[in-house]
């Protein structure tokens, strides 16, 4: 999700500023919670320059949350995800982890939007796959963009079953459900052999 043009227009420092004093508003309150009074009144800004800059408190939600995704993926040792579900937490710093954590409360429709409004986010999803079939581990006719669309939509689905079926987000108990999910599920499918 792309800020306005008179965002992108501010001094990196000043852009940073008001990205960790948004942050602190959704780290602190339950994202339901979370007005714009609230947001301006941490970022220091009028509403009118808030509408300049972003649509509403889910696109500058969105903004960040790209903007982190980025600087993770930017660290992913890619020869390892064919054989680990990689934490968050191994790429960025706990506060910046704990953000992304939020996919897990903020609700369906900004998750809706986190995996299919950004293209960018289907381009992970092909260099994981990518990476999986360089490394031989997939048939040589295996479909890179089928199968990078399977995985994205099959882990947004999980992400809501699991929001569904849990009352609470233990990070580990997440961890493992995607493992199944990512490395024994779609790796091995589920027909008896």
């Amino acid at each position: 999700m792309q800020p306005k043009t008179a965002f992108t227009r501010l001094s990196e420092e000043r852009k940073q500023e008001l990205i960790e004093k948004a942050k602190d508003i959704y780290l602190s309150q339950p994202y339901e919670k979370i007005t714009a009074r609230m947001l301006l009144s941490s970022m220091g800004i009028n509403s009118a320059t808030f509408y300049r800059y972003f649509n509403s408190k889910d696109d500058l939600f969105l903004y960040i949350y790209d903007l982190l995704s980025k600087q993770a993926d930017s660290q992913t040792d890619y020869d390892k995800v064919y054989t680990e579900l990689l934490r968050v937490s191994d790429y960025l710093n706990e506060r910046d982890a704990r953000f992304l954590k939020l996919i897990y409360t903020v609700p369906e429709s900004v998750v809706h939007r986190i995996y299919f409004d950004n293209k960018e986010n289907l381009e992970l999803y092909k260099k994981m796959v990518q990476a999986e079939k360089t490394a031989g581990l997939l048939q040589e006719d295996a479909d890179v963009d089928l199968l990078a669309w399977m995985n994205m939509t099959g882990k947004y689905n999980a992400l809501l079953y699991y929001r569904r079926t849990h009352d609470s987000f233990d990070e580990n108990d997440i961890h493992n459900f995607f493992n199944y999910i990512s490395m024994d599920l779609l790796k091995h499918g589920y027909f008896k052999k």
